[in-house]
């Protein structure tokens, strides 16, 4: 259990080195943090938190990085639902307007402009045999695709994403899930944000965002559920 100073530091650093993706150093966390502490403080709560195992310290860097404990950590406590950004939701709306005659190009439509507002790997499929997904060169331009087990690692889950989107119709719940680090069958040093919605005839597809473990949830997860829930409203709408 990590005491509410510590929650504090922690969630401040998580936001920063979402921004940055770079170790943040305990200087550089007095000057955001809103903690009125001094910097010896900080950085003894930060060696509090690395003992505990959510931050680590790379050999490099007189900063630190978050763990996958963190990331749960956060997933778990403070990810909020905000309020879809004005351009997505219009972006969203025109798409499927534009498409609703053709529910594959809607999708690859959808699929295409969600990769770029997120600049992540978006996934989209109608079922658990088709699956489409774009924005591949975003994941690989992130910071953590330096490394070349990285590269490996994801290059391995591509030859296994049919397999991979098997599983995510037969687990994934009616609310947006968020898979992290272990959790997360796209890798374990990957974060995902996945949804289900609904197809006539009773059927659904699944729709999600695929990016580094360090990633802003919580614009990831306004933007799959607004989307997620125009598609249902599109469904019905179709249905009636």
């Amino acid at each position: 259990m990590i005491t509410t100073r510590q929650q504090h530091l922690l969630s401040a650093i998580l936001k920063e080195y979402v921004a940055s993706a770079e170790p943040i150093s305990s200087g550089a966390l007095a000057k955001v943090s809103d903690l009125d502490i001094s910097p010896a403080t900080i950085r003894h709560e930060l060696s509090a938190l690395e003992e505990t195992g959510y931050l680590i310290q790379p050999h490099t860097s007189s900063g630190r990085i978050p763990t996958e404990k963190a990331w749960r950590w956060y997933v778990q406590n403070l990810l909020q639902s905000n309020q879809v950004k004005k351009d997505t939701r219009e972006d969203v709306q025109e798409i499927i307007r534009t498409y609703r005659h053709t529910h594959s190009e809607m999708l690859r439509h959808l699929a295409k402009r969600l990769a770029s507002l997120a600049n992540e790997t978006v996934v989209l499929a109608p079922g658990p045999h088709e699956t489409y997904y774009t924005g591949l060169s975003n994941l690989f331009r992130q910071p953590e695709f330096e490394r070349l087990d990285m590269v490996q690692q994801m290059s391995r889950v591509i030859d296994r994403f049919d397999e991979i989107m098997q599983q995510m119709f037969e687990h994934l719940e009616e609310d947006v899930s968020v898979l992290v680090g272990k959790d997360n069958p796209f890798g374990a040093d990957t974060g995902a944000v996945m949804a289900t919605y609904h197809l006539p005839n009773h059927r659904r597809g699944v729709i999600g965002i695929l990016g580094p473990m360090r990633q802003d949830y919580d614009e990831h997860v306004a933007m799959i559920r607004y989307t997620r829930d125009e598609l249902n409203r599109e469904t019905n709408r179709t249905n009636d």
